[in-house]
């Protein structure tokens, strides 16, 4: 039986959107709070509460109130703007720190209001990248991916949501159409570890998969976490179930390991690199992509991406190996 995929892309497209228009609102917000204090001092806030997951935000924020006094008031409405979950522990720190000033009183609307949950998709931050490519004469050749992430952080739990879909036609027929949409979630134990929980499903019809679903948790482990790189591992137990397009279905139980690395080289640049390893007694998947992100403007990039993907036991009439380079687009949100 076969799962409908373009109803789970709009579902994807539809969420993405709504995402990006929180994240305006949430950004005018900001901006509101931001406007009564130095444009230096709302920066270096705002820097802080993106770095580290805020761990830096109430000693930045002790900071800016010691140099600026009697805007103190002011810094903290910033800070209930941009963090509304660390915004009361750090009123009381600062409260304890400057006890000659009257911080008491409530500090800003969005401080009392109630703290957004999950399914508001208030506090979801993402990606969006297009991908196009056309060529012509002796092969006409068109080819398009579509690639979304968002992630959602609270005091212990992350949600990350990704979708792809890969098209391609040559010579008027169609070559490739894959699609491939996943959550996973995060539970943070400490500093450095975490339990994690991933579950994915893909179609793509020309490596004759009509669906396969992987599910996998374990845990994860933050090798390198400073505020220009990161380095995560993770580990576990997992399954998959394919159904082929031939009728034949397969469910195995495997192992599960991946890692990413982010490394933001400039303000302006980053390198990435993901990979996934799946170890099963019929078969062996990999799947890594390196990219290098350039940003252009404000929130648009371009981005320079290699996957390559590993199947050691394909079906009859596919290759072990698939690639794919990309160069596009990327909207941050």
């Amino acid at each position: 039986m076969s799962v409908p995929a373009r109803p789970l892309l709009r579902s994807i497209a539809f969420a993405a959107t709504l995402g990006l228009s929180l994240s305006l609102s949430a950004g005018a917000a900001f901006a509101q709070n931001a406007a009564a204090v130095e444009p230096s001092v709302a920066k270096m806030l705002k820097k802080a509460a993106e770095r580290d997951e805020g761990a830096n935000l109430q000693a930045v924020t002790l900071i800016a109130i010691e140099a600026n006094p009697e805007k103190a008031l002011d810094i903290l409405a910033a800070v209930a703007a941009i963090a509304p979950d660390k915004a009361p522990a750090i009123r009381s720190a600062a409260m304890g720190a400057f006890p000659s000033l009257n911080l008491a009183k409530p500090v800003s609307e969005p401080e009392l209001k109630k703290k957004p949950g999950l399914l508001s998709l208030d506090g979801w931050k993402g990606a969006l990248e297009v991908a196009a490519t056309r060529s012509t004469g002796n092969t006409q050749q068109t080819a398009a991916s579509v690639i979304g992430k968002a992630v959602h952080e609270s005091e212990n739990w992350t949600h990350k949501l990704n979708g792809l879909f890969d098209f391609e036609r040559t010579d008027g027929f169609t070559s490739k159409r894959r699609w491939l949409a996943g959550y996973d979630i995060n539970y943070t134990l400490s500093d450095r570890t975490y339990l994690f929980g991933s579950v994915q499903y893909e179609n793509d019809r020309f490596s004759q998969i009509d669906y396969r679903f992987t599910e996998a948790a374990g845990m994860g482990y933050r090798v390198i976490r400073r505020d220009n790189m990161t380095f995560n591992l993770e580990a576990g137990p997992g399954s998959r179930q394919t159904s082929f397009i031939d009728n034949r279905d397969e469910t195995e139980f495997a192992g599960y390991a991946r890692s990413a690395f982010l490394w933001k080289f400039t303000d302006t640049a980053s390198l990435s690199h993901d990979l996934v390893y799946i170890y099963g007694n019929d078969q062996q998947t990999l799947d890594t992509t390196a990219a290098l992100k350039l940003r252009i403007i404000g929130a648009l990039s371009g981005q320079f991406s290699y996957n390559y993907r590993y199947n050691s036991a394909p079906p009859l009439g596919t290759h072990k190996v698939d690639t794919v380079s990309r160069a596009g687009l990327v909207y941050d949100f």
